[in-house]
């Protein structure tokens, strides 16, 4: 019993970690993309398209 207890407090540990360690790529469709914490912030090309 306390084995499984550990294994799975361990195993839900390691995958919490897992998780918010890494940044997904930046977005290919905007520029000037710049990360901002868990997300990344980026100029929508859209609205320079006009010009």
């Amino acid at each position: 019993m306390r084995t499984s207890r550990f294994t799975a407090v361990f195993g839900l540990s390691a995958l919490a970690l897992a998780q918010s360690e890494s940044l997904a790529p930046s977005p290919t469709e905007s520029w000037g993309c710049q990360p901002h914490g868990d997300h990344w912030v980026s100029r929508d090309p859209s609205l320079h398209a006009r010009r």
